[in-house]
């Protein structure tokens, strides 16, 4: 069987910037040979960071988690509960990303929930997608973010039915796997925390608010998938050893010690001693 390799990005909001660091770490032993080139596929906030990614700028995007979200530049409370300010995030996607080179480098294809039917569907974004519809789809959990239309139909975050699709890479033929989880192996869904908040985030959608009841035990089968996979797949985890930061965390230094924990975890992944991060 040819080999065929992947990056494979997790959610959990605003701990993707552990994500981040792993992502600037691998796009550096990427350029050095050290490390083979291959497909993203990511779902939640692993799609903000796949994007930079899979267009080789995840640079770029360094400087957004170092200088662009702190602070109440991209979370802020309203009325008790937790608001984006969607629209600074997509200006800063629009200045930093190259968004000609999607396709250039590698399949991206990106993971959603189609909250009519509560299943997740892997769109493959080229140029000629609506690039910022599904940026914003693939982070929308009410009242965080709002579902988002794209083609008639609504779509939210692709963790609320596939939160770790890493089943679907393998049967996309996938035998090299490089997952980037942003929260330690060990951890496990509580599969009752996602019943409880199901009604307030999903309750006008009864089929998502079911894919997410049950997302908890398929995520903690998958976790399980991870260390045990199937013959001929070999899969790779780079994820924190400590407790993450919160997801929903604005403090500068609190940001940037998870991104340089990524950093530092991506090359010992692959068996190489950590330079020091550029920030």
């Amino acid at each position: 069987m040819p080999q065929k390799f992947a990056t494979l990005l997790s959610g959990g909001l605003m701990r993707g910037s552990f994500q981040g660091g792993a992502c600037y770490a691998i796009e550096e032993l990427e350029e050095n040979g050290g490390v083979a080139r291959g497909d993203t596929v990511a779902g939640s906030v692993g799609v903000c960071n796949g994007i930079f990614r899979a267009t080789r700028s995840v640079r770029r995007s360094s400087l957004i988690w170092r200088d662009c979200v702190h602070g109440r530049q991209l979370i802020y409370w309203k009325w008790g509960r937790p608001r984006m300010h969607t629209r600074h995030l997509l200006e800063c996607f629009r200045r930093y990303l190259p968004a000609e080179q999607l396709g250039r480098h590698g399949k991206f294809i990106a993971v959603l929930t189609d909250l009519e039917t509560g299943m997740p569907v892997y769109l493959e974004i080229g140029p000629a997608s609506p690039i910022w519809r599904i940026v914003l789809a693939s982070i929308a959990i009410p009242p965080l973010v709002e579902p988002v239309r794209i083609e008639e139909r609504f779509f939210a975050d692709g963790g609320l039915s596939d939160p770790l699709p890493i089943r679907f890479l393998i049967e996309q033929g996938y035998t090299e796997i490089t997952v980037i989880l942003n929260r330690p192996l060990s951890y496990r869904d509580d599969p009752g925390f996602n019943r409880a908040v199901s009604s307030f985030i999903l309750r006008s959608f009864p089929e998502a608010r079911r894919a997410f009841v049950e997302s908890a035990a398929r995520c903690n089968q998958d976790l399980e998938l991870l260390q045990n996979p199937p013959s001929g797949i070999k899969v790779r985890v780079i994820a924190p050893p400590e407790n993450p930061i919160s997801r929903l965390c604005r403090a500068r230094e609190e940001l940037l010690r998870f991104w340089r924990c990524g950093y530092a975890e991506a090359y010992r992944a692959f068996g190489k001693i950590p330079p020091p991060p550029p920030f």
